[in-house]
């Protein structure tokens, strides 16, 4: 998990580097995600980086954990102004789900990361015949969300 200095950053700042990681573990397999294209996307120091993160592992559990945490935000948003009408929260859910996963490259991101044997022997699943479609990724995402929060 980031260190405590990673959140005194400001919240810009703080987006910033999320949206950098994104964007690198989108790109690429995890063991290719780059460092130093992150930090050259967050304009960041690579010497920064390391004092809010202790490696890449670091940083993909901290995006799972926030949008784990804006999801719950999410959640109990819409069950205040619906007046507590759980259907309405899973409708108003699956729209915050379509667009969390298109506007963030989060989809591309969670395979890219589900792809690296370290990451899916933390979920569980012991070769790669055992690796998800595409359409299983979003509840892969989930559980590991789950697991991290406990």
């Amino acid at each position: 998990m980031p260190t405590d200095r990673f959140y005194r950053l400001s919240e810009e700042k703080k987006h910033m580097i999320r949206e950098a990681a994104i964007k690198e573990f989108a790109r690429v397999p995890f063991e290719k995600a780059s460092i130093n294209r992150i930090i050259k996307d967050a304009a960041i120091s690579r010497g920064s980086f390391y004092t809010y993160f202790a490696d890449k592992q670091d940083v993909v559990s901290f995006i799972f954990e926030d949008s784990h945490d804006q999801i719950k935000k999410y959640c109990y948003n819409s069950l205040e102004q619906s007046g507590g009408d759980y259907f309405q929260m899973l409708r108003d859910l699956f729209d915050f789900f379509i667009e969390l996963l298109g506007a963030e490259n989060m989809m591309d991101m969670a395979r890219n990361v589900f792809s690296y044997q370290d990451n899916m022997a933390a979920m569980g699943f012991r070769s790669e015949q055992d690796f998800p479609s595409e359409k299983e990724t979003l509840c892969m995402s989930m559980k590991y969300l789950d697991r991290i929060n406990q």
